[in-house]
C-alpha cells in the first residue's frame, strides 16, 4: 500500500518566460557538442548531479549521447534554440528487487535556473517513468544543497532518511546525503478513472 504522503496531485506544468522558447525532448546522438559545453557551464560542484562521470571528455560525451537513452537509463534536455539549458536523466536499477525504482539526475545551466526549467525537465521524467515500469523516484541531494531540497519537495518526494558523510563532491570534500522519494503515478486511460 502506498503511504497517504506520498500520493499527490498531477505536477503543473509550468510556463516559461515571456518571448523564450524552451524545449524538453529526448537526448540524442548529434547534441554531443551541446552536451558538452551544457557540462562546462555548470559549477564544478555540480557536475556529478547530471553526468555519471565528471570528467569533461568530448570522448566519454559522444559515447554518453550514444548509449543514454537506451538499456538502463532515459535522459532528456531541456534547449533554448540550440543551446542546451539543461538535463535530467532517470536510471533504472539493475537488482530485481528494485526493478520498479528509477533514480533521478537532473541538472540546469545557471543562466536558466528559476525559470520553470526543471519543473518542465520533472514533468517529462514523470511521463515516462510509468512507461519504464517504474513506480517510485529516488533522489540524493547533498544536505547542503537547500534549493534542490525545496524543489524535491515542492514535487512531491519524501525525505526518506540522512547518510552522514556519505556525499563526496569534486573537490573531496564530504558532506551529508539527504534520500528523498516520490511515487509515480500510473497512466490510467480516461474511461477507467485516469486523467488521460
Amino acid at each position: 500500500m502506498i503511504p497517504s504522503d506520498v500520493l499527490t496531485p498531477r505536477l503543473r506544468e509550468p510556463q516559461p518566460a515571456p518571448g523564450s522558447a524552451i524545449t524538453v525532448r529526448p537526448l540524442q546522438p548529434s547534441d554531443k557538442h551541446a552536451l558538452l559545453a551544457f557540462f562546462r557551464r555548470l559549477p564544478v560542484n555540480e557536475r556529478g548531479r547530471f553526468f555519471p562521470d565528471a570528467m569533461i571528455d568530448p570522448v566519454l560525451v559522444a559515447k554518453w549521447c550514444q548509449h543514454w537513452s537506451s538499456g538502463r537509463s532515459r535522459v532528456v534536455t531541456a534547449w533554448s534554440g540550440d543551446r542546451m539549458i539543461g538535463g535530467g536523466a532517470i536510471d533504472l536499477a539493475r537488482q530485481h528487487m528494485h526493478a520498479h525504482v528509477g533514480r533521478i539526475r537532473m541538472a540546469v545551466d545557471p543562466e536558466y535556473r528559476r525559470m520553470g526549467v526543471g519543473q518542465m525537465i520533472m514533468h517529462e521524467l514523470l511521463d515516462i517513468a510509468p512507461n519504464l515500469g517504474v513506480e517510485w523516484l529516488d533522489a540524493e541531494v547533498g544536505s547542503h544543497e537547500a534549493a534542490a531540497l525545496r524543489f524535491l519537495r515542492r514535487l512531491s518526494f519524501h525525505e526518506r532518511g540522512v547518510l552522514p558523510d556519505h556525499g563526496q563532491d569534486m573537490l573531496g570534500g564530504r558532506f551529508d546525503v539527504v534520500l528523498l522519494a516520490r511515487h509515480v503515478e500510473t497512466h490510467l486511460p480516461p474511461e477507467i478513472g485516469g486523467h488521460g
